[in-house]
């Protein structure tokens, strides 16, 4: 692979993995308040802390910035690490959406 197709690629997946974060975090915030519980068992342990949010928003985009910074001493154990990642976001969005269609967890405010 060429690397400027590998930066683009690795480019696209902090992107999505940001992206995701955020969303993650917006949409684990309204099944919060809609009495639902955290999923995950490292981060459940931190809701209604400010390690929460730390965590969420900025510890998150922080390793991923580092990951960004050193993109070209990452092997391809820790840019398939980062596909791996990207994949189980973007499941939990899938589950997300699945709980906002389905009325359990309300998209918006009410």
């Amino acid at each position: 692979m060429h690397p400027r197709d590998k930066k683009i690629y690795l480019a696209a997946i902090i992107l999505f993995l940001g992206l995701f974060n955020v969303l993650d975090y917006f949409f684990t915030l309204r099944a919060l308040a809609a009495g639902l519980e955290e999923a995950n068992p490292l981060m459940r342990a931190l809701v209604d802390t400010p390690w929460f949010d730390f965590v969420k928003l900025l510890l998150v985009p922080a390793l991923l910035s580092i990951a960004w910074r050193v993109r070209t001493h990452l092997g391809s154990a820790a840019v398939w690490s980062l596909v791996g990642a990207l994949m189980l976001y973007g499941y939990t969005i899938l589950h997300h959406g699945r709980l906002i269609v389905a009325g359990i967890v309300p998209l918006f405010p009410l």
